[in-house]
């Protein structure tokens, strides 16, 4: 079965392609990211196992619970399937699409402001800093 895999590195090369500008959705989506050697921008990630209303106390939540509560639907009872798996975190996501964008554009937002009064932060460092030298 190896034999007629495809190179681990021309597979990463056109995975890495295809996802470039995307938004992600799936379920532990880090796991996948990470066995391909890849990062994504945390902005264009949405992970069913990490949104915060379908953590149970504070826990990630396994996609077969999360689709048998929130869906309605009973999957991965027999064979594991992918697609299957995929097109449940993308009704997951589509369900809760809304609010869902919603806290991403707060976080980024968020982010950024912090982003802006750390860079106000440094020039007044700076200066004080010139001040110092100045009058030793």
């Amino acid at each position: 079965m190896l034999s007629t895999a495809k190179d681990f590195r021309i597979v990463q090369k056109k995975v890495a392609e295809l996802i470039k500008g995307k938004i992600l959705v799936g379920h532990a989506l880090r796991n996948d990211l990470k066995a391909l050697l890849l990062s994504h921008p945390k902005k264009d990630i949405r992970d069913t196992s990490e949104y915060q209303p379908f953590l149970k106390e504070g826990h990630r939540r396994a996609l077969r619970h999360l689709a048998a509560e929130i869906l309605g639907a009973k999957i991965q009872s027999g064979e594991h399937c992918p697609i299957e798996d995929a097109r449940a975190a993308m009704l997951l996501y589509q369900k809760n699409r809304k609010e869902w964008e919603r806290s991403i554009k707060d976080f980024v937002r968020l982010k950024q402001k912090q982003k802006k009064r750390k860079q106000k932060k440094k020039p007044e460092e700076g200066l004080n800093i010139n001040h110092a030298a100045n009058t030793s």
